[in-house]
């Protein structure tokens, strides 16, 4: 549900034409994965191995090319401060696996907070589109 506010926001900024940028962004972590306890939802993905990426695709393949045995070097944005991290992985198939999952996301120029209670489902993300907009423009 975060990814899909996380868009309505994007929505109703661009139609007010307000920049905001787009990151990779740690969208979840596994229970019990190697990353628990290091990384967390939420997460803004800076580097990987001193390398940046513009993608999530381009991001996987930085954490793809640490060598087995190895921790994946991070460096991550979490709550507006940078910080270094080494981040366990385990092999598998070949590749380091940490247990999360990156998501595609945005850091908007202002705090933007959703509260939806039991509200779900497509058509939320039109509804949370038009509030943002509401709130950001003189008229109702």
């Amino acid at each position: 549900m975060s990814t899909s506010q996380q868009g309505a926001v994007a929505v109703a900024l661009d139609e007010l034409e307000v920049e905001y940028e787009p990151v990779v962004m740690i969208a979840g972590v596994q229970e019990g994965a190697p990353a628990e306890g290091t990384l967390e939802g939420g997460d803004v993905i800076v580097s990987v191995a001193g390398e940046t990426a513009t993608d999530v695709e381009g991001f996987r393949e930085l954490i793809r090319a640490t060598p087995e045995g190895e921790d994946v070097q991070m460096t991550v944005r979490r709550e507006g401060t940078e910080t270094d991290l080494e981040v366990p992985a385990e092999m598998a198939d070949g590749a380091p696996r940490m247990g999360v999952v990156l998501a595609a996301g945005y850091e908007f120029p202002m705090d933007v907070e959703i509260a939806v209670g039991n509200i779900g489902g497509p058509s939320a993300g039109m509804i949370f589109s038009l509030s943002v907009y509401d709130q950001l423009t003189p008229e109702p």
